[in-house]
């Protein structure tokens, strides 16, 4: 399997790197045995026990710059992959005569059935790129983020309605995602951290067997925000509003969700953490997303655990001491030692922890 890898450092906070692999996946067992194992009889998946295994190039190249002193970061990926000999599945629909167990009468009933071929003549393959920027103003009390990406996917499938035809015809099926974000972060003091966002994302889809093409997009406004009521008390909130268009019918869904928390700590030098959370106060969580495959485009909603609370208590046992317990510039003591100033740099320049 062949493995190359290549990194150019410009400098001690600036570098690109490139990464390349191969991989083999053999066919799993279904895939390739000649008979029928299921037993719904209107639902049929025949393996094909001449497959041959699959071979995936796979290449991602990242670059990233960084100015810890002033604040500002970027970094951006790009990731790629390509197979060879594709394992791709052959999806039949067609009318079968079933016999019905209940009345002993023979049933006309729809038939679906999957088998599975080897895809030599075209190259299915994937790239999706990301990219982050962030820079801090007025000495890091506020802080600008710009995140995206774009990805494309093409895939291929087969489809027919014969029950004796064991090609198809191929359905070639291009899938494009964009998404957008920016996100703000104001934190005048120690008492208080504001950050207000939007996220955008647009999904395209076409195939070549239908000539359909379908969009769906999504904006999503959110707002996370803190504030020390006391010395040691802290309240804090998540607010984000959806809004889904294109999805099919009864697909469509904008949920509000509000999560909540008010924390208290307590003990000598603030070991000791209880919180109290609440999550989904407004009870809207739901999940809509879009699955591509080979041969069709499914929009979903899932209904997931909606409302709920949590209490949690968190105690600190160890806190990291300055300078290195042997006295020594070596071994352990001067890993704690560097660990510590890292730690100590870090809290200084909080707008990390915004990352």
């Amino acid at each position: 399997m062949p493995i190359a890898r290549f990194e150019y450092k410009f400098s001690r906070q600036s570098n690109i790197s490139l990464n390349y692999s191969g991989s083999t996946t053999e066919p799993s067992v279904t895939q390739i045995l000649p008979f029928d194992m299921s037993t719904n009889r209107t639902s049929i998946v025949m393996g094909n026990a001449n497959l041959n295994p699959e071979f995936n190039h796979q290449m991602n190249i990242r670059f990233r710059k960084n100015d810890f002193q002033k604040g500002n970061n970027f970094f951006a990926f790009v990731n790629a992959n390509l197979a060879e000999n594709k394992i791709v599945s052959l999806n039949k629909s067609y009318l079968g005569r079933l016999k019905n167990s209940n009345t002993g009468g023979v049933d006309t009933t729809l038939i679906s059935e999957t088998r599975y071929l080897n895809e030599s003549n075209d190259h299915p393959f994937g790239i999706s790129s990301f990219y982050h920027y962030g820079k801090s103003l007025k000495e890091k009390t506020y802080n600008i983020m710009l995140m995206g990406g774009v990805s494309y996917n093409k895939r291929i499938g087969y489809s027919s309605t014969d029950s004796l035809d064991n090609i198809g015809l191929k359905n070639v099926s291009r899938n494009i995602v964009f998404n957008q974000g920016l996100m703000l972060r104001y934190n005048p003091s120690e008492n208080l951290e504001i950050n207000p966002g939007v996220r955008y994302q647009y999904n395209h889809t076409e195939n070549s067997l239908t000539n359909r093409t379908t969009n769906i997009s999504s904006w999503t406004p959110t707002l996370i925000g803190s504030v020390n009521i006391t010395p040691t008390t802290i309240f804090g909130a998540d607010l984000s509003k959806q809004f889904n268009q294109g999805y099919g019918d009864g697909i469509n869904a904008n949920p509000f969700i509000i999560n909540t928390y008010v924390e208290q700590k307590f003990l000598k030098g603030q070991r000791g953490t209880v919180r109290l959370q609440a999550f989904d106060l407004l009870n809207e969580q739901t999940n809509v997303s879009r699955t591509v495959s080979e041969s069709m485009v499914v929009d979903s909603r899932t209904n997931r655990l909606g409302r709920y609370f949590m209490l949690l208590f968190t105690y600190k046992f160890q806190k990291f001491a300055l300078g290195s317990p042997t006295g020594d510039g070596g071994g352990h003591g001067a890993c704690a030692r560097h660990a510590c100033k890292l730690t100590t740099y870090l809290s200084k320049n909080k707008w990390i922890k915004w990352f």
